[in-house]
């Protein structure tokens, strides 16, 4: 017997495609707490199929990732340098 999920990608494929069909639907733009278990079930459904009918498997969006991820990181040296240095001033 096996511990794991099993879905299979078509399903899961198509779950993420009706879920962001019907968030972009009832969302009126604004963020509500009440549209969290659906961003939930979006975030669980591509986590376990990890590609979107192969798109996140695309080299531009493993690059557009990795550039992403590198400013991320280079948010904390800014924010440091903004804490020390010219916080201070003001």
């Amino acid at each position: 017997m096996s511990e794991s999920v099993q879905i299979s990608k078509k399903f899961c494929d198509i779950g993420i495609v009706l879920l962001l069909v019907l968030i972009f639907c009832i969302t009126n733009g604004h963020y509500e707490i009440n549209f969290l278990p659906l961003f939930a079930m979006l975030f669980g459904l591509i986590a376990l199929c990890s590609a979107i009918f192969r798109l996140l498997r695309l080299k531009a969006f493993i690059r557009l990732g990795d550039a992403s991820y590198s400013i991320y990181l280079l948010h904390d040296i800014g924010w440091f340098r903004l804490n020390k240095y010219i916080v201070p001033i003001i």
